[in-house]
């Protein structure tokens, strides 16, 4: 049975009032006979109150038990994510981060190296936000395989070294402004960020200093030291071109990869069946050059 979801609005003590011209505001009585529970806290926002995203919460219902209510995200909500949130972000945002993620984790694969997407950091630092990057990157991680719905940096007793945030539209300033600031208290190492809503897209890398600053790599790529990759946009749509420093080689997405052992293994079944070919004839050359020898030798001996 799938359980109604009722969108947050006057049926639950929410109703409209006047603001800016530009700005519609909803006002929550801090309780209503309605409700056996106080509302959800007011939000300010743009004219759609769900702009940010949303959640789903249970409000229990005077006489008539509980409903699950959809209740607008704010600003602030975003810098303390809750599991089950909603966001909106769009499909190739997603699309991009599993792909870079996926590449990243199979590239760093190591027991003490782990590659998260989307997973809560609870830094354990007093008035710094617990976020949760689109791509963490955590070296000298004990038990990785341990299923986490969170990290906990004071716990775990090791912190991301490369954290990554792929824009969206609407969350752009959060990414370059409140992110950038939050991972610098984190005494985070590195922090990219990767604008996907430009083509090619477009990087911006900082790198922690001894002073405790950010500093902006120059040029649109970033070189991580912490991992021993470069990122730099590709050609494409959508496409990020990420190298070993060291060796050169390029890191292949999945697709990439199982593309190329595609053809990898038609050319090996090619040339297995050129060199079966060839040995056949050889083969075939040998039996006749022993039918060969074997004639002239029966004439040699009728000569004499």
């Amino acid at each position: 049975m799938v359980e109604e979801v009722t969108k947050y609005g006057a049926e639950y003590g929410f109703a409209p009032a006047a603001g800016p011209a530009d700005l519609t505001v909803f006002l929550a009585p801090p309780y209503t006979g309605f409700m056996s529970q106080a509302a959800p806290k007011p939000v300010l926002h743009d004219p759609d109150p769900f702009y940010w995203g949303s959640r789903l919460e249970r409000v229990a219902i005077e006489g008539r038990g509980s409903r699950l209510v959809e209740i607008p995200l704010t600003r602030e909500d975003l810098l303390d994510p809750q599991e089950g949130d909603m966001m909106v972000h769009g499909p190739l945002h997603g699309l991009f981060i599993r792909t870079l993620a996926d590449m990243l984790d199979r590239w760093l694969d190591a027991e003490d190296v782990a590659v998260f997407d989307d997973v809560k950091m609870l830094w354990g630092r007093p008035g710094v936000s617990d976020v949760a990057p689109d791509i963490s990157v955590i070296r000298g991680i004990r038990d990785k395989w341990r299923d986490r719905a969170s990290f906990s940096v004071a716990e775990e007793d090791v912190a991301p070294c490369l954290v990554i945030e792929v824009i969206s539209p609407r969350y752009r300033e959060i990414d370059e402004q409140d992110k950038l600031e939050i991972y610098r208290r984190a005494r985070i190492p590195e922090y990219l960020i990767i604008d996907i809503t430009k083509t090619p897209i477009e990087l911006a890398g900082y790198r922690l200093s001894a002073s405790g600053r950010y500093r902006r790599s120059p040029g649109g790529t970033f070189s991580s030291q912490t991992t021993g990759l470069s990122f730099a946009p590709g050609s494409e749509d959508l496409e990020i071109v990420v190298e070993d420093v060291a060796t050169g080689t390029r890191l292949l997405t999945s697709s990439e990869e199982s593309a190329l052992r595609r053809e990898e293994a038609v050319a090996r079944a090619a040339a297995e069946q050129r060199a079966a070919e060839e040995a056949a004839i050889r083969r075939e050359l040998e039996d006749r050059l022993r039918r060969l020898q074997a004639t002239i030798e029966r004439l040699q001996s009728q000569q004499s």
